[in-house]
């Protein structure tokens, strides 16, 4: 049931700008925000804006593409077998924007998938939770 934002064998790509479904909303820093869009090298960048670069570089002083949130910020891609996408589940105003990214850590495009997490961000609380399974190991 989940949407689809990158598909297959991308590198440093990121999706457009994506309305969160049945006009949920997150609060981030005191901003409510209801669109999102997302990059291979895993963050999720919150507003209207469209992302700029696709930040392969993990700076977390980088002012490019914000406000963003990173899961795993790294030079990462979708593989033969991987990808971006969301789900929100739940019924308002208690709902839950989960992300999953299916990325290669580092990043190839002609290999399958060795990482999987999410990203879920709560509507009401503003929890942003970050789930992980199985990661590549160094």
């Amino acid at each position: 049931g989940s949407t689809s934002l990158l598909g297959t064998a991308l590198d440093d790509s990121w999706s457009s700008v994506t309305t969160i479904p049945g006009s949920m909303s997150f609060v981030f820093e005191g901003v409510s925000y209801t669109q999102f869009s997302v990059s291979s090298n895993g963050w999720l960048r919150l507003g209207s804006g469209i992302p700029t670069t696709s930040e392969a570089t993990n700076s977390v002083t980088s002012t490019s593409n914000i406000p963003k949130i990173y899961g795993l910020w790294d030079d990462l891609s979708t593989g033969t077998n991987g990808g971006v996408s969301y789900v929100v589940t739940g019924s308002a105003p208690n709902r839950i924007l989960k992300v999953q990214w299916l990325v290669n850590a580092p990043f190839s495009t002609t290999s399958p998938i060795n990482c999987t997490y999410q990203v879920w961000l709560y509507e009401t609380t503003g929890v942003i939770e970050m789930r992980y399974g199985s990661m590549a190991t160094a």
